[in-house]
């Protein structure tokens, strides 16, 4: 299917590590500086004229200035029409201080905070918080917690729009989990406000050699569960290049999706991104 328009990504990490620290990012291969450029460059044939960044776990008490930082890269590529930023949601009600403080940079449009607690209280309350201040909350989700993410879900409801990022990490090195990760994406599909990133297809994987057979089945399920209009295109740069790279994980989704109407593809690379984001 030929795609005569521009991709929205919905999951790309960029940095400046002079300005605001990244502390995984300084022993990564990747430079000092990830910018729009840089991105790209590597994206080769895939043509993206919208980009969500997403937080890219830099210390909580500098997320105003990473945000401030990928501010001001909007400004000079307006492909930068989101921010998912973190927030102390652990921290309950409290959270609110950094929370009104976030929403006064007018492209924070979610929040994207890790918890390999997701069940506990004020992690919930924080979470609850997120309705008040129109923003989604990015579930950056694994195989090893979907039951206590199942969990949060039950406990917040309805309440406001999530995403779940990455597939929830699925278990590609350990095929024998794979009917009970299976189960429990379609119990987390049942929350009718969860959307769906295909996004980093292979990082799970073991190392490069993976092929097609190997990542199929994960993406069958996400899009038999979901469906086209709770599916988000996403290239999780540069991530997802510890075993693959843009062009090669956008031929692999080409292939996974063939049989999708024209209207389905639009939503998954771009319709659905710009609708969850209002962007």
């Amino acid at each position: 299917m030929e795609i005569n328009y521009g991709v929205a990504d919905s999951h790309v990490h960029l940095w400046d590590i002079d300005k605001v620290m990244v502390p995984w990012v300084k022993n990564s291969p990747h430079a000092p500086l990830l910018g729009p450029k840089e991105y790209t460059k590597a994206c080769g044939i895939v043509k993206v004229d919208k980009i969500v960044f997403m937080e890219c776990a830099a210390p909580m008490e500098d997320t105003l200035r990473e945000v401030a930082l990928i501010s001001e890269m909007a400004k000079e590529d307006p492909r930068i029409c989101a921010i998912i930023a973190r927030a102390p949601l652990a921290e309950g009600k409290e959270a609110a201080r950094v929370l009104d403080e976030l929403v006064r940079f007018p492209l924070v449009k979610g929040i994207r905070t890790f918890s390999r607690d997701p069940e506990n209280p004020k992690f919930i309350e924080g979470l609850k918080l997120l309705p008040q201040y129109n923003l989604s909350f990015a579930i950056g989700g694994h195989y090893t917690i979907n039951k206590q993410t199942i969990h949060m879900l039950e406990m917040v409801g309805d309440l406001n729009q999530y995403v779940f990022d990455h597939m929830g990490k699925p278990p590609v090195q350990f095929p024998e989990l794979f009917d009970e990760w299976a189960k429990e994406i379609e119990i987390l599909a049942q929350c009718k406000n969860l959307s769906c990133k295909l996004s980093s297809l292979a990082t799970e994987a073991k190392d490069a050699s993976w092929d097609n057979a190997l990542i199929k089945p994960y993406v069958d399920t996400c899009i038999k569960a979901f469906g086209p209009d709770r599916l988000m295109y996403g290239s999780d740069f540069p991530v997802s290049t510890v075993n693959s790279n843009i062009e090669r994980q956008w031929d692999t989704l080409m292939e996974f999706t063939k049989d999708f109407t024209e209207e389905e593809m639009y939503k998954l690379l771009r319709g659905n991104t710009e609708r969850i984001y209002n962007i």
